[in-house]
């Protein structure tokens, strides 16, 4: 027991110590990277919540709309970003990203007339940056009461749903994937041209996939899709 907690204490104070570096890499890699401009409140690094794992919380994060010249239009706006990795990342300084989890906010995903969507904000680049200190590499996608909304204006399409819970597990960054979905929704409006649903309605989904990216084929082993009282298997 004391040789637990010696680990423990010395990963902590390991941590604390190098929070600054962490920090610079994370703010580093944000504007290297984005599209568009991100605004953030604060930047804490924790250890006791995502224990044995490391996380960097960013607090009041706003993300401009890349299709808003303006900049009046929000892409997203959340009260906390988090992104966990391995304590040992620290020693080595390249960090990978495991795990993200999103709470308490907005998400508005948009199409244009155009066919140009918002939600592209990340470079795209043709080779992969061998000079990055930070990378994703994401088994878990967690989300807590953020509301999303898509808008598409082609089809005259428009979805928004309140995300009580959703809970992604994968590994998202693999060739082969086996991918899993548990979510808890709150169907809040939904039109699609002249169909018009405004009353609130249980949205329950639950799936089981898999994925392969090389051969671009999705099998799907499970989905279970629950609309008020309504259960549908697909």
């Amino acid at each position: 027991i004391i040789l637990l907690v010696l680990c423990f204490l010395s990963a902590l104070v390991f941590v604390w110590a190098n929070q600054e570096k962490i920090k610079q890499v994370a703010i580093k890699e944000i504007n290297k990277s984005l599209l568009t401009e991100v605004m953030v409140k604060e930047i804490d690094v924790g250890f006791f919540s995502s224990f044995p794992m490391v996380s960097v919380v960013f607090s009041d994060v706003v993300i401009n709309d890349v299709l808003d010249s303006l900049k009046k239009d929000k892409f997203v706006a959340v009260k906390q970003v988090g992104v966990s990795f391995n304590v040992w990342d620290i020693l080595t300084g390249q960090y990978t990203a495991k795990k993200i989890f999103i709470q308490q906010g907005q998400i508005n995903l948009r199409i244009n007339s155009k066919g140009e969507c918002n939600y592209i904000f990340w470079k795209q680049s043709p080779e992969e940056d061998t000079e990055s200190d930070f990378k994703f590499a994401l088994n878990s996608v967690k989300i807590k009461d953020v509301e999303f909304s898509f808008r598409n204006d082609i089809p005259r399409l428009f979805v928004k749903v309140n995300a009580n819970k959703v809970l992604a597990k994968g590994d998202f960054s693999a060739k082969e994937q086996d991918l899993e979905l548990d979510s808890e929704l709150i169907l809040t409006s939904f039109v699609f041209d002249e169909l018009k649903i405004t009353y609130p309605q249980k949205l329950n989904c639950e799936l089981k996939a898999y994925n392969d990216t090389e051969k671009g084929l999705l099998s799907v082993k499970k989905a279970e899709v629950c609309l008020g009282e309504m259960l549908f298997d697909l």
